[in-house]
């Protein structure tokens, strides 16, 4: 609850796994957006029922070297402006996917440049298991972690592209939603329009907001690329 009196939920996510026993660790990232003393539980859902902790506390202040989240201009939704005031002008690169991230980002910095696009695809950051949809790999989540670190240290922000159209083409053998790959659907076009596939769909956006949906660094979602070219049996159904 913030300051304001505004309630917010927050999903967590699993992190990672513990080494000792294996069993997945869950954590909840939260970045406030007021200055304040806010206020929060947490409820944890098991099989077994519901339960919610005490309420704790913790106050919120305002840092001048920090600009914050980029948004939408007040006075122009034509411009972006990040939360201290500061006008935010985006210059960069279709960045999409590298085998070193670091040297791409240490010399877009040296040119002034404050904005990449990352694509997670079959080659570069795939988060979803190949071989089983709903299933994702907490290593390349830990790299992604990784990425948005570096970028916030650099000043820098990512449009983060979470599907390609290819995938739903000539990549669909691919694809973790494909009924050879133990996922759903037996033709690319059933992913718009087969309820188990939305829900999949569903779980994993869940997922990536969770994980990454805190972070200043992140300037947007893209949720497709050129999804115009992805195989459906109607545009509508896209």
């Amino acid at each position: 609850t913030a300051p304001s009196g505004k309630r917010l939920d927050v999903h967590g996510f699993v992190h990672g796994t513990d080494p000792a026993t294996g069993a997945p660790l869950w954590r909840i990232r939260f970045t406030p957006s007021e200055v304040g003393r806010w206020r929060y539980d947490v409820t944890v859902k098991t099989p077994g029922g519901d339960t919610t902790s005490a309420v704790y506390e913790f106050d919120c202040d305002r840092r001048a070297d920090l600009r914050g989240f980029v948004r939408l201009a007040a006075s122009d939704p034509r411009y972006f402006e990040c939360d201290n005031g500061s006008f935010f002008y985006p210059i960069g690169l279709n960045l999409c996917w590298a085998s070193k991230y670091d040297y791409f980002l240490e010399k877009l910095e040296a040119c002034g440049g404050n904005w990449i696009r990352v694509w997670l695809c079959p080659w570069n950051l795939q988060l979803e298991d190949p071989a089983e949809p709903g299933k994702y790999d907490l290593r390349v989540a830990k790299e992604l972690d990784d990425l948005l670190d570096l970028c916030a240290r650099r000043g820098i922000v990512v449009q983060l592209v979470l599907r390609y159209h290819d995938m739903h083409g000539e990549n669909w053998k691919k694809n973790p939603y494909n009924s050879v790959n133990r996922g759903p659907c037996y033709a690319p076009g059933e992913f718009f329009t087969l309820g188990a596939a939305k829900d999949l769909h569903k779980r994993f956006l869940d997922y990536v907001v969770a994980r990454w949906g805190h972070s200043p660094a992140l300037l947007a979602w893209e949720l497709w690329n050129e999804v115009d070219l992805a195989r459906a049996d109607r545009e509508e159904d896209i």
